[in-house]
């Protein structure tokens, strides 16, 4: 079994991530929680430096392994997702 922890020491934390994330895509903790189908408080308790629990933390897991790159590539995932969710969901004025 490979080791990931020299890999893991290099990354940002979670709360860091967490925040360039919503910078990234402008969304608020709602928001994001709404699309992860994941508590609100439980985000931010997160991006506060907590640990996700129950789904929150299984629905970014889940997501995390879609790719090989892992938590690496989460984010922009996730971002990318948001976008197309957003712009099925604008109305057409």
């Amino acid at each position: 079994m490979k080791s990931n922890l020299k890999q893991t020491e290099s990354q940002p934390d979670f709360p860091t991530r967490f925040r360039s994330f919503k910078k990234l895509t402008g969304l608020s903790t709602r928001q994001i929680a709404e699309r992860i189908d994941a508590p609100v408080d439980v985000l931010k308790n997160w991006e506060q430096g907590s640990l996700p629990r129950g789904m929150a933390l299984l629905n970014l897991m889940v997501l995390a392994n879609r790719t090989p790159d892992g938590m690496d590539t989460l984010f922009p995932l996730l971002a990318a997702d948001i976008r197309e969710l957003d712009s099925r969901r604008q109305p057409h004025a």
